[in-house]
């Protein structure tokens, strides 16, 4: 079911770029198809976005209200409720990207793992195998374990980690502010 649901539609879109692309580049059809995937899901990383600065801004109401009823469990999930209503704040749009995400790069990750090859009785009638896909990117066969990309891979979530979570200025918190309240929340 995974297959026929996430695997073989992703495994068609990869063909198909590829096979329009000038060298069959397979490294430029993976990003071409991380691109317009990232783009379908624009409006949930708006909203992910949005409600992240908001509850940024919320953050020391919520720490009162916890303060509060921190005896009353049910009055502070209730409070805590009422609060993102009111600002219209959904705490599970991160979650439910990466859930949406994730079928994406497990697939992309199966069909590298098991070859591109295995898959082609996979192929929509309207799709052909090209003859040849050069599975070379900088020097480096993409087909083959590369712990090069798996470290820089590392090396940079890391870094944009140590960016998302650092501490605020002031300043940053004063527009922050200013930014919910032109967003009309």
């Amino acid at each position: 079911m995974f297959t026929t649901i996430v695997i073989q539609p992703l495994y068609n879109a990869l063909i198909a770029i590829v096979s329009y692309l000038p060298g069959h580049q397979l490294w430029m059809a993976v990003i071409i198809l991380t691109v317009a995937f990232k783009i379908i899901l624009i409006p949930l990383f708006r909203k992910q976005v949005k409600d992240q600065v908001v509850m940024g801004f919320l953050s020391p109401k919520l720490k009162d209200i916890q303060d509060r009823y921190k005896e009353n469990k049910e009055m502070l999930a209730k409070e805590t409720m009422a609060m993102y209503s009111k600002y219209k704040i959904n705490p599970f749009t991160s979650i439910l990207i990466l859930l949406i995400q994730l079928p994406f790069l497990i697939g992309l990750y199966n069909i590298f793992y098991n070859d591109l090859g295995k898959y082609q009785g996979l192929l929509y009638s309207g799709v052909s195998y090209p003859d040849f896909i050069n599975h070379v990117f900088l020097g480096v066969n993409l087909t083959e374990k590369n712990f090069i990309f798996a470290i820089v891979a590392a090396i940079s979530q890391y870094f944009l980690g140590v960016f998302m979570f650092k501490k605020k200025s002031k300043e940053e918190e004063k527009n922050e502010s200013e930014i919910i309240k032109a967003m009309n929340v």
